[in-house]
């Protein structure tokens, strides 16, 4: 598991990195980040990154459904970095529906991060 606080554009980032874990390991790196969500209290800026063997699992998607009640108040932004296939964007589509998200996906680290720190780009909290 790998979650770190990273720096881009001057703008600190809670950055997921989910590579290579499987359901299990998903689901306690995504209750670890809830739980830095609600200590700290503020909006934050979030990068999850996944690759091709990370799988969205009933299970999986059901955990990620109750985190993201309980987290969704302090993310201000949030992106994936990942190469997301037909089934994987609709996954996204949905969930961005479901929670009133616009979680971005990009194929690189970069452009995800220039995307996440971008100011005229207003966040879900910080509207303008």
């Amino acid at each position: 598991m790998s979650i770190q606080r990273i720096t881009h554009n001057g703008k600190t980032i809670i950055y997921a990195d989910f590579q290579g874990l499987k359901e299990q390991a998903m689901m306690e790196q995504v209750n670890e980040i809830v739980q830095i969500l609600i200590n700290e209290n503020k909006p934050q800026l979030m990068c999850y990154v996944y690759n091709k063997k990370n799988y969205a699992t009933p299970a999986y998607m059901r955990h990620l459904e109750e985190a993201t009640k309980k987290g969704k108040p302090y993310v201000d932004k949030s992106v994936i970095v990942a190469e997301l296939n037909w089934p994987k964007r609709v996954i996204l589509k949905a969930y961005n529906l479901l929670f009133d998200r616009n979680v971005m996906a990009f194929a690189t680290r970069d452009e995800a991060l220039n995307f996440l720190t971008d100011d005229s780009i207003p966040g879900f909290l910080t509207k303008r």
